[in-house]
């Protein structure tokens, strides 16, 4: 059944009204709308009304019961996270165009365009375009990252980002693609382009299970995918004490004061074969409040010693 989508469909919290006869392979047209919420629990296809739809200051959930839903082709502007995948498995997110603008308005503000978190396996990103604007703001800084795999306490596995194009233009920490816990990643074909005055991550690979007990970040593939990077600290792809990953075929470039192509630590068994790395780094003394334990340099690979 297709409908267009009526705001009365979901409650203040953004969930569906029980007297509502929507059920899964239902497909919801969606016009313009703002400031809502939808939490999506059940099979969904989610896509425009027309081609002048916007979704604007909006956020779309696909929770546990959602499985197997399609987010396709929509437009949508706000300035906090707009699509998240929360214990969800075997979605696809394509085609969305996602216009993202904050200048801070909280200490250490975290902002990500599309969210992966849970236990979730098997979705698919892809072909999205990404654009993320902040000002700087040294009272409010804000982070930006452009997708997020991974969240505390769990691994997400066998999830692909492909074909997406990210644009993050940051006043302080701009992050393209961020795996955390993740297993089995296909991370290839995305374009990135990066701006932060003070720190940028391009691919980052990290790790919590010496904190939370899980699986190590571990088996993913960093394939063919083009970075350009400006900035302050920049690292073009990382590896932190994550296990048997590759990285492969990568196009990558940095200018900034300081520029690492690829850095690991703790990492155990990574492949790092044919790619291009161009660093152009100018004065590492520039860098200050730095968190990263790799810390500053040059270098186009680039293995810090210390085990984890």
């Amino acid at each position: 059944m297709m409908m267009n989508l009526i705001i009365t469909f979901f409650d203040n919290n953004g969930d569906f009204l029980a007297n509502i006869n929507v059920t899964n392979n239902d497909t919801l047209r969606l016009g313009n709308l703002n400031k809502k919420k939808f939490n999506i629990d059940r099979k969904l296809t989610i896509i425009p009304f027309n081609q002048t739809s916007v979704i604007s200051f909006c956020q779309i959930i696909l929770k546990d019961g959602s499985s197997g839903s399609l987010i396709k082709d929509l437009y949508m502007i706000s300035d906090s996270c707009v699509l998240a995948i929360e214990e969800s498995n075997d979605n696809i997110l394509e085609n969305n165009r996602i216009l993202i603008m904050n200048v801070g308005d909280a200490l250490y503000y975290s902002v990500t365009g599309i969210s992966i978190t849970g236990d979730s396996v098997r979705n698919k990103i892809l072909n999205n375009n990404i654009e993320m604007i902040g000002n700087p703001n040294p009272l409010n800084p804000v982070y930006f990252y452009g997708i997020s795999l991974g969240s505390y306490g769990y691994n997400t596995i066998n999830n692909t980002i492909s074909g997406n194009k990210i644009n993050i233009n940051s006043g302080y920490y701009a992050g393209g693609i961020s795996l955390t816990g993740a297993i089995g990643t296909i991370v290839s074909n995305n374009i990135l382009s990066l701006y932060g005055k003070n720190f940028v991550y391009g691919i980052a690979i990290s790790d919590m299970s010496a904190w939370d007990y899980t699986q190590k970040s571990n088996k993913n593939q960093i394939i063919s995918n083009n970075i350009n990077a400006k900035g302050g600290m920049i690292y073009l792809i990382q590896s932190y004490n994550s296990l048997y990953n590759t990285i492969k075929n990568n196009n990558i470039t940095g200018d900034g004061d300081a520029v690492y192509g690829y850095a690991a630590a703790g990492a155990l068994s990574d492949l790092v074969e044919g790619n291009i790395i161009i660093i152009k780094g100018i004065d590492s003394s520039k860098i200050v409040n730095g968190f990263d334990s790799i810390g500053f340099g040059h270098g186009g690979i680039f293995f810090y010693s210390r085990v984890f």
